[in-house]
């Protein structure tokens, strides 16, 4: 995350190395998940020149972790509701995250339930 953050050119390919779920039988936590908040912040923010391969990055651990992607999507959601006209750009690249985890997650075994959503049910 410190080369993230440092704006290293090489942070996306490390972090696609990190394990996505938590190893329980370490007491530290260095997986994926454990980092959702900085990550979709980090995107959201728009700290990274290269955007696009962030959201990748979320949508690729999504897809193999049903419980990463379901931290990312609600993430994602809480910031979308209630936003305001000065939120455009906020709400905007929310939206271009949650279509790509929508679609990773239709394209893998584990889909998102979401009890009472309307939105995922016809995808369901």
């Amino acid at each position: 995350m410190i080369r993230l953050y440092a704006h290293d050119p090489q942070a996306i390919k490390a972090l696609e190395a990190v394990r996505v779920n938590p190893d329980f039988t370490s007491q530290f936590r260095s997986d994926l998940e454990f980092y959702i908040p900085q990550l979709c912040s980090f995107y959201v923010q728009g700290y990274f020149e290269q955007p696009s391969q962030l959201v990748n990055l979320i949508v690729m651990a999504a897809s193999s972790s049903f419980y990463f992607s379901h931290r990312a999507w609600f993430f994602f959601q809480s910031l979308i509701i209630g936003q305001d006209e000065e939120s455009k750009e906020l709400y905007k690249k929310s939206t271009i995250a949650l279509r790509g985890l929508k679609d990773a997650c239709i394209k893998s075994k584990e889909r998102l339930y979401l009890a009472n959503s309307s939105y995922l049910t016809r995808y369901i």
